[in-house]
């Protein structure tokens, strides 16, 4: 956090006042994104998890019980659960799979939305001469923003 605070400041010190906007926006944008497919992906696998303990228990008590099941005939009955219950899990494991590969796709489209309109902003003050930034500025600013949204994208991976 404390180095988009300091690319905040550098960037609203050093060149245009729309860069640290760019900045700080896209962060706060990749946060909130992250916090939300996190808990979506949480509470998913909290769900197949009860799923999975379910059917394993479900599984269990038909080995036990099996001279039981036979003898009322419920062999069907006890599959129809079980298929019940291995259908439910097999559609939250595939949110959890949908969750998980929106977080990155949805980080990645953050992070490279916010670096392409920083980039395109500066690369037109570069051709038209505005405030004398040179190509060697543009490579600056966009070092530096590489340099800032990297610790970002290893902080979905760190939240739980």
């Amino acid at each position: 956090m404390s180095d988009i605070l300091i690319a905040i400041v550098y960037f609203a010190t050093s060149f245009n006042f729309i860069f640290p906007i760019i900045i700080g926006i896209t962060s706060i944008v990749y946060l909130f994104a992250t916090y939300y497919f996190s808990e979506t992906r949480r509470r998913i696998n909290r769900s197949m998890n009860d799923l999975d303990n379910k059917k394993r228990q479900l599984g269990v008590d038909g080995l036990l019980n099996s001279d039981t099941v036979k003898e009322y005939a419920n062999e069907g009955f006890e599959r129809d659960q079980y298929a019940t219950l291995m259908r439910a899990y097999q559609k939250e494991e595939i949110k959890y799979y949908f969750c998980v590969n929106g977080l990155g796709l949805s980080q990645t489209v953050i992070l490279m939305l916010g670096f392409g309109v920083a980039i395109y902003l500066f690369i037109h003050m570069v051709l038209e001469h505005a405030h004398g930034y040179t190509v060697g500025d543009y490579i600056l600013v966009s070092t530096y923003i590489i340099q800032v949204y990297g610790p970002l994208s290893r902080c979905g991976s760190f939240y739980k």
